[in-house]
């Protein structure tokens, strides 16, 4: 194996008693929630599995892209397609393995048409013509790229890289995230952001050096259509909206799209759909996050521990979904019947699935 590959795994099975980086920031929100997923192994009972559109939207992206990196001349359209099929074919294997009532289906194939929408706008808003995925030395396009380092003894980090690409107008190669949100979040978060600084860590050990992180937010929501007014006229208020689809609206329900056009258009064009948020580091910064981050959360978590305390706050607490559970242990309540009836093992659950 070459030393590009020496770190890199091209399946997408993960490594049983790895690290993540979900795992190290549950350990650092709060200890306390770490034993119960980590140690107790346990998590909330679910009927049935949850099908997301931020979900099946990565592996559409995954999809168009690995077309690119078999034929970079693929046109535009073509990868879209690419990314619609996969979508349609998640979301048909979801839909056969899950029981569901007759009225429940209008609303889970709502999750298909929003994926199918967000998908076209999102990759289509990210640019692929400028944009070409990096080789391995082996022949593998670095697209959801699984990989594995050394961290601490007994203890290698793992985790899953969206897509190395380079920029073909700077050339610059970049360590490139996804990332499908109902709102926009602050750009600054970035720099509190430990998962891309690892990525780029693990990067550089195959030999795949990056000049930063690029994180691309797009927003993960359908376009939303304006109301009526009682005397027949479209509503001028701000939605989540695009000016085409406000337009087509507006003939669809007999009105001409010629008298909107002048306050909607700037009005809609404020809204922001997808945001790159790219973040330059040297391998100073990244050998900094690892050696005193990384490095230092896995010592602690190898550590033999009798206890984990808890970090009791509304910023931990109204999230967490050991919530009930945790609060019901400070309260010396009987907590048989709450592990039973709304908690499982994680273990059963996981085939296949990164923890």
């Amino acid at each position: 194996m070459e030393k590009f590959e020496k770190y890199v795994l091209f399946d997408e099975n993960p490594v049983q008693n790895a690290l993540s980086i979900s795992q190290m920031q549950t350990f650092l929100r709060c200890r306390k929630q770490w034993e119960y997923s980590y140690i107790y192994r346990i998590m909330p009972r679910i009927d049935r599995p949850k099908m997301t559109t931020g979900k099946i939207i990565h592996s559409a992206f995954a999809s168009a892209w690995l077309q690119k990196a078999v034929k970079p001349s693929v046109e535009l359209e073509e990868m879209l397609e690419t990314g619609r099929a996969k979508i349609r074919e998640e979301f048909a294997e979801y839909m056969n393995s899950i029981l569901y009532l007759e009225e429940e289906e209008e609303s889970l194939r709502e999750i298909e048409t929003v994926a199918l929408e967000v998908f076209n706008r999102a990759f289509v808003g990210f640019r692929p013509h400028e944009w070409e995925p990096v080789i391995s030395k082996a022949g593998h396009p670095m697209v959801e790229v699984h990989f594995l380092v050394p961290c601490v003894p007994k203890k290698p980090m793992q985790g899953y890289v969206d897509l190395v690409a380079r920029n073909t107008l700077t050339d610059q190669v970049w360590q490139i995230d996804y990332k499908f949100m109902s709102t926009m979040g602050d750009p600054s978060d970035e720099m509190f952001n430990v998962q891309n600084p690892v990525y780029q860590y693990a990067l550089d050990k195959m030999g795949v050096p990056t000049v930063g992180s690029l994180t691309f937010f797009a927003l993960n929501k359908g376009v939303t259509m304006p109301n009526i007014n009682k005397n027949g006229t479209i509503s001028r208020a701000k939605i989540n909206c695009d000016w085409e689809s406000y337009a087509r609206f507006c003939v669809e329900n007999g009105q001409d799209p010629v008298n909107y056009e002048e306050e909607m258009m700037p009005k809609l064009s404020e809204i922001e759909w997808f945001r790159f948020n790219r973040e330059y580091r040297n391998a100073e910064t990244i050998k900094k996050v690892w050696k005193e981050i990384v490095m230092g959360t896995g010592y602690e978590i190898t550590k033999k521990q009798t206890r984990y305390p808890r970090n009791i706050s509304h910023m931990t607490c109204r999230a967490c979904q050991y919530q009930q559970l945790c609060h019901a242990e400070i309260r010396g309540y009987d907590t048989d019947f709450i592990l039973k009836a709304s908690y499982q093992s994680r273990d059963k659950t996981e085939e296949g699935e990164e923890t």
